[in-house]
């Protein structure tokens, strides 16, 4: 992304995202400790996938934020074993509004499966 339309850096904030101080940098707190949980590891022919939780604890405040996280390994032709897919994000959060949609879809869903 062009950061003008959808997409932002984790690692600066780009034009129109004032609110996008860098996760990376924690808007110049920093980070003093990460402790990765992982739930699971498949492979995949030459392909492993982890997927699981880290908890990153803020330099300054010592506030700790819960990220989840995907990451894909594969061996380069130099025999190194690499990340070929990344992904993290803080975990849905639902609002109360949120829970009442779900229960008119899992409502509308039922009576659909019932005939």
């Amino acid at each position: 992304p062009d950061g003008k339309k959808g997409g932002m850096n984790i690692r600066k904030a780009e034009k129109g995202y004032s609110e996008d101080a860098g996760f990376a940098i924690n808007g110049g707190k920093g980070w003093e400790h990460v402790e990765f949980q992982n739930h699971q590891i498949d492979c995949h022919g030459e392909v492993a996938l982890a997927m699981g939780t880290y908890y990153f604890t803020c330099a300054t405040t010592g506030d700790v934020v819960k990220v989840e996280y995907t990451f894909g390994y594969k061996r380069n032709s130099d025999g190194k074993v690499r990340i070929c897919l990344h992904h993290s994000s803080v975990p849905y959060a639902a609002k109360e509004t949120d829970s009442f949609h779900w229960r008119i879809a899992f409502e509308v869903f039922t009576n659909w499966r019932a005939g």
